[in-house]
């Protein structure tokens, strides 16, 4: 799949700390959010170091690409959906994780595990699979052969908009418990972020970036249903030409039909 569908299958994981209302509670606050989501999203995206190209392979930090160099290398040596799209490299970013939980707290790497995780998912939803039990070179497929995705398909452009529908009512989510916050307290991350104007206050950064999470959503959102009208018109206009094409083939063989009985 497209780094961009990773990427909100990837937020989209966060889902379920829902499931846990105690977990919840702190995981979707204007504290823990925009790193969660950080998190998960780069999550998403860390499978795919083993890829000849990548979104991950190409990241920029303050003009330094740290990831190319070991990106080049996993390809070469393991070649893409290798081991890092199995359940053993799962397991030692878990272990590598570990430590971060004593800085930042163990909601982040738990974040950081969803979003690797929901890439092996959706990669096993293709019809290429996954070598989930790496080093056994079986593929393994979460989907019947006949619903199986194509990279870059119409299909995964439709799942593209649904999953960025599902970004969107978990950020709304979120907003909704600032301001049940507000009508319970009198004063929330919420009420205490959003100015006279309607400007946003710099005393809450937590809020800042949730909010930046909409643009750089409604950019994506935009390329993705983009993308769907273009694969829409690219089929139609299949559609239409093998229709034609079909029309002109059957009035030759009609045309030839009617000369060999004139000739006879």
């Amino acid at each position: 799949m497209t780094w961009r569908t990773h990427l909100f299958f990837g937020i989209n994981s966060l889902w379920l700390l829902q499931a846990v209302p105690a977990v919840a509670d702190v995981a979707f606050d204007s504290a823990h959010l925009p790193l969660l989501i950080g998190a998960a999203a780069f999550g998403s995206l860390l499978p795919d170091l083993d890829a000849s190209e990548s979104k991950i392979k190409h990241l920029s930090l303050g003009g330094i690409k740290p990831f190319l160099l070991p990106s080049q290398a996993i390809h070469r040596h393991l070649g893409h959906r290798g081991f890092s799209h199995s359940l053993a490299a799962l397991l030692l970013l878990a272990v590598l994780v570990l430590p971060l939980a004593f800085w930042w707290g163990w909601l982040t790497p738990l974040a950081l595990l969803l979003g690797y995780g929901s890439h092996l998912a959706a990669d096993a939803c293709t019809k290429s699979g996954i070598p989930f039990l790496y080093p056994r070179k079986k593929r393994y497929h979460l989907l019947p052969r006949s619903l199986r995705l194509t990279t870059g398909s119409l299909a995964e452009d439709v799942l593209f908009v649904c999953l960025a529908i599902a970004v969107l009512l978990l950020l709304l989510n979120t907003l909704n418990s600032f301001r049940a916050e507000d009508a319970l307290f009198g004063s929330s991350p919420f009420s205490a972020s959003i100015s006279s104007a309607g400007s946003i206050s710099s005393g809450n950064p937590g809020l800042v970036s949730s909010l930046e999470m909409f643009h750089i959503f409604g950019h994506s959102l935009g390329h993705g249903l983009h993308s769907l009208s273009r694969s829409v018109l690219l089929q139609s206009r299949l559609l239409q030409s093998g229709l034609l094409q079909s029309r002109s083939t059957q009035s030759r063989s009609t045309q030839n039909i009617f000369s060999r009985k004139q000739d006879g």
